[in-house]
């Protein structure tokens, strides 16, 4: 007899590189990014005994989520059962570490594993038109990523550790991409994947970069204040991740970040961890 319920973890994720390299005839801009999945997530637990689809979360979840039209589209397009979705959050919202994105793609997993109503490809598809992220967060890992993010190159696993630093604001998204203009500059993705390749983790800290970072340093302040502290904090490399306001800094080791973190306690979220590998089973 088949088990009525089911959780899965869904994990953030932190743009080691983000190079933005035009901007399209559909109006959204061309990418070029490295991507890791981190040990920082929300948790997804589902009840397949309604015949309904629901989606609820412990934070003001908007109908049009990204979790929301996960459950919706997946059982339009199959017309399997129906799912009530909870979701429990740890990743803050409007940080750059792709929370709603792996919100979605939790939901997709969650879907799936039930249902198996959809091909890879169909469920793949609907992911890539759910988000520019869901793709990626579907498998997680390390990979370049390319396009709208939705052209994914697995690359190696590499052991990273990570302190993630927030401050209180937020960035939308929508309108930093707004404020950019050309040239967008030079993009560090290639450099930073063959870095990853050779294992060679000083030129990986070299290539980090974001190509959004200078705009959003321009709205929000403290940014470029925190990037400074995770430095001088001992961080190999630190940078914005996504379209921030968070930011991460590489450390050796998970102890040096955890002793790291103790200097941001005035900071509105901080947190010390490790990337982590294939998620798609978890």
């Amino acid at each position: 007899m088949m088990n009525d319920f089911a959780e899965t973890r869904a994990f953030a994720k932190v743009n080691l590189t983000l190079d933005v390299l035009k901007k399209r005839a559909d109006g959204y801009h061309e990418l070029s990014t490295v991507m890791q999945t981190i040990d920082l997530y929300d948790e997804l637990y589902a009840d397949f005994s309604h015949e309904d689809i629901a989606v609820t979360a412990d934070f003001d979840l908007p109908e049009g989520s990204v979790a929301y039209r996960a459950a919706h589209e997946y059982a339009r397009r199959t017309g399997c059962g129906g799912a009530h979705i909870k979701i429990r959050a740890h990743i803050p919202e409007m940080a750059g570490l792709g929370g709603s994105s792996a919100d979605g793609a939790g939901v997709l997993r969650l879907m799936q594993r039930r249902y198996g109503a959809m091909s890879g490809a169909e469920l793949y598809s609907l992911a890539a038109e759910l988000g520019s992220d869901v793709p990626f967060l579907l498998h997680g890992a390390t990979a370049l990523c390319r396009g709208r993010g939705e052209r994914i190159e697995p690359l190696p696993d590499i052991n990273l550790c990570y302190l993630i630093v927030k401050p209180a604001e937020g960035i939308s998204t929508r309108q930093l991409f707004s404020a950019l203009t050309p040239p967008y500059g030079e993009g560090r993705s290639e450099q930073a994947a063959a870095a990853i390749r050779a294992g060679d983790m000083d030129a990986l800290a070299a290539a980090v970069s974001n190509g959004l970072a200078k705009a959003a340093e321009k709205e929000l302040g403290s940014i470029a204040e925190i990037k400074r502290r995770l430095k001088s904090a001992g961080a190999l490399a630190a940078e914005m991740s996504g379209s921030g306001s968070a930011c991460f800094g590489i450390f050796e080791t998970l102890a040096q970040a955890q002793r790291a973190a103790e200097t941001f306690r005035d900071m509105a979220f901080c947190h010390a961890c490790a990337g982590i590998g294939n998620t798609e089973q978890m």
